[in-house]
């Protein structure tokens, strides 16, 4: 049984080997760097945490040498989430000016679900492949905001045009 609700962790009954000796002892106490609540904050949600929480959880992983490629990957989606919002915005609209003379809004619905589903298959794919390292964690997040920056310059472009 141990105690580690504070830095010195406390163990209760521990039997330790050393070489061919059997020592049993009461109790030790041993000191550390983590208690039980950062222990458990090591192990939470990415995506509830905040951008200081997610520098401080780096910190930690990096105390413990674990990988920390999550850790990176997320704080990018943190700080494209303004810029992708704000272009599936402008996309939205764009699809609407672009399909003005259609009268069935079907259509509009139909093709603006289409990209939707389209655009998130491509953000997990090049997320799944900046986790595993295949490619650059900055360019995984950040390629499906340049598609949407591209996307939405070619169809402004065509609003133009008309």
């Amino acid at each position: 049984k141990i105690d580690i609700s504070k830095n010195e962790w406390i163990v209760f009954n521990p039997t330790i080997f050393s070489g061919n000796e059997k020592n049993d002892f009461n109790v030790i106490r041993l000191k550390s760097n983590f208690d039980y609540e950062r222990i458990q904050s090591l192990f939470s949600n990415l995506s509830s945490l905040s951008i200081l929480e997610l520098f401080q959880l780096k910190k930690n992983y990096n105390l413990l040498n674990l990988s920390t490629t999550e850790i990176r990957i997320q704080i990018q989606k943190i700080l494209s989430f303004p810029f992708y919002l704000s272009l599936m915005t402008i996309l939205a609209g764009v699809i609407m000016f672009n399909f003005r003379m259609q009268k069935s809004n079907t259509i509009k619905i139909s093709f603006g679900l289409f990209l939707s589903v389209l655009i998130y298959y491509i953000n997990n794919f090049l997320h799944v492949l900046g986790k595993t390292e295949k490619i650059n964690i900055i360019l995984s997040v950040w390629v499906s905001i340049f598609i949407l920056i591209i996307i939405n310059f070619i169809y402004t472009l065509k609003i133009n045009e008309k």
